[in-house]
């Protein structure tokens, strides 16, 4: 599992540019990466009071073979162009201390309060709160969200999303889908910081290998996406997720990703070793 999440690290550093560009407007164009040399991995965007607020890893293995991600960090931007570092969650300062393998965070707002969610390897979950979106964020409950253990999936890389029925319902999305495991979905607690049910599996036809799953809906229907252009969607926020579309995601050789085109045709076999 190790060698997998390895692979996907130094990729992460891209997406966060893909996604941003997706949205920036025509006139404007932001500088490639959008926040240079600064080990951001595993980027979540959120919208809080009309700003962008960037939650990330940060690998300060530049160089080396290998990642060292020592804490989690925040940027905002009301642009998407021009970015500010906001705060940096370090793992002493929560129920984890001292750590190097800090993996990918996800931000949410509910009742006034903000909340920072980040992963302990692939072991397990915890949040942070805080009164304001730029920080600080501390961690109140001082244990696991998500428990090792709790599912057997590997309990990492949250993704959080809010429903558009009348509660505003929250859900919390995880796992790993690599060696015969499975993501994850519970609906939250009001407080953001709690279970408000037994996880469920994701059940996905013609699915995929991956990490990193997250939520969306658009038009009454729940999209479940990862990394690298796999997607699958239901009319379910549970699933079963089905009609999965893969697509090649590349680079051209200026190290921009080349447009991503969605075929009928979808992608050549993939052998791969796990």
């Amino acid at each position: 599992m190790r060698n997998h999440k390895s692979n996907h690290m130094r990729n992460r550093k891209q997406v966060a540019i893909y996604f941003a560009l997706l949205v920036i407007g025509a006139n404007v164009m932001a500088g490639n990466p959008i926040i240079p040399n600064q080990g951001v991995c595993d980027p979540h965007i959120r919208i809080f009071n009309n700003k962008a607020y960037l939650f990330s890893s940060h690998d300060f293995g530049k160089g080396e073979r290998i990642y060292k991600m020592k804490d989690w960090q925040l940027f905002s931007s009301p642009d998407l162009v021009t970015w500010k570092k906001e705060f940096v969650l370090k793992p002493e300062d929560t129920y984890i201390g001292p750590w190097n393998e800090c993996y990918a965070p996800d931000g949410a707002t509910r009742n006034g309060k903000y909340y920072f969610y980040f992963s302990q390897q692939q072991k397990q979950m915890g949040v942070a709160v805080s009164d304001n979106p730029e920080g600080p964020y501390v961690d109140v409950l001082r244990k696991p969200l998500l428990p090792e253990k709790l599912t057997p999936t590997a309990d990492y890389d949250a993704g959080i999303f809010i429903d558009d029925d009348k509660a505003r319902t929250p859900y919390i999305v995880w796992g790993y889908t690599v060696n015969n495991q499975d993501y994850y979905i519970a609906k939250l607690n009001e407080d953001m910081m709690s279970l408000a049910e037994k996880p469920r599996k994701i059940v996905i036809k013609n699915g995929w290998k991956n990490d990193a799953p997250a939520l969306h809906k658009h038009n009454g229907i729940y999209y479940l996406n990862s990394h690298e252009g796999w997607y699958a969607t239901s009319d379910n926020v549970y699933g079963p997720f089905r009609d999965s579309v893969i697509s090649r995601v590349h680079y051209n050789e200026n190290g921009e990703i080349a447009p991503v085109e969605i075929t009928k045709k979808g992608v050549r076999k993939v052998e791969r070793s796990e």
